[in-house]
């Protein structure tokens, strides 16, 4: 999707089975770049093996504060900005918890409640804070409209385009 927003002439290479792979082919020179998570670059960037170009969103990440957005660094059209808006919401959604359709309300809850006690627990965020891997709870109601939003909300033609980017390199 990147490369569709800005153009570029790209070649997506699979098979490299994680992040932590596809960036060691990066150091070692077998590809260009990667396009990844903030968090997934931070170790690798730490230890200067390799660097943050931008941030393919509106918002500057918090662990690459100066790092400009790709809207600061380049002008970019209404199709370019379609496509990164699209991606970037679509990240938002981030590690999120599903369960099947037809979990009982009372259980659901249940495991709601859990998770969301869990992943606001002071010591766990302070870890993760330690660690650099920001752990951030998101409601579910907000993580089920952000689904929505990045699945249903689309017109027929954005479905097609959509398809045929993601599945034009497979």
């Amino acid at each position: 999707m990147a490369c569709e927003a800005l153009k570029m002439k790209c070649q997506v290479l699979l098979g490299y089975p994680g992040s932590n792979e596809a960036t060691l082919a990066v150091t070692k020179g077998e590809t260009d770049s990667i396009y990844q998570s903030d968090i997934s670059a931070q170790n690798f960037t730490r230890s200067g093996q390799t660097r943050v170009m931008s941030v393919l969103g509106r918002e500057r990440s918090k662990l690459f504060p100066d790092v400009p957005t790709i809207f600061e660094a380049l002008s970019l059209d209404e199709d370019a900005i379609w496509w990164i808006d699209y991606r970037a919401k679509a990240e938002t959604l981030g590690r999120i918890l599903v369960t099947p359709p037809n979990v009982p309300s009372g259980r659901l809850a249940v495991l709601q409640e859990a998770v969301k006690k869990g992943l606001s627990e002071p010591a766990l965020i302070a870890e993760g804070e330690r660690m650099q891997y920001p752990i951030e709870y998101g409601d579910a109601e907000a993580a089920r409209k952000a689904m929505v939003d990045v699945v249903s909300n689309l017109t027929p033609q954005q479905r097609a385009r959509i398809k045929s980017v993601v599945l034009r390199d497979q």
